[in-house]
């Protein structure tokens, strides 16, 4: 599901990282630029995703 999603939403996805914390458990965190439709998108598949514990999202204003 988690590769799936990359690949769809692979136009606003800058960076991927992928750490094991332990045996059981991981930590992804993707840097991640776009409009706010798509960011949506991303964020509600990753909701969807019966693997996902926990999403924290952080904003940053980078108008150009």
């Amino acid at each position: 599901e988690q590769l799936k999603l990359q690949h769809e939403f692979g136009d606003i996805i800058s960076a991927f990282f992928h750490f094991h914390v332990n045996e059981g458990a991981c930590l992804e965190v993707m840097v991640v630029r776009g409009e706010a439709q798509r960011l949506r998108g991303l964020i509600d598949g990753l909701k969807a995703n019966r693997f996902v514990r926990q999403i924290n999202i952080s904003l940053m204003d980078v108008r150009e």
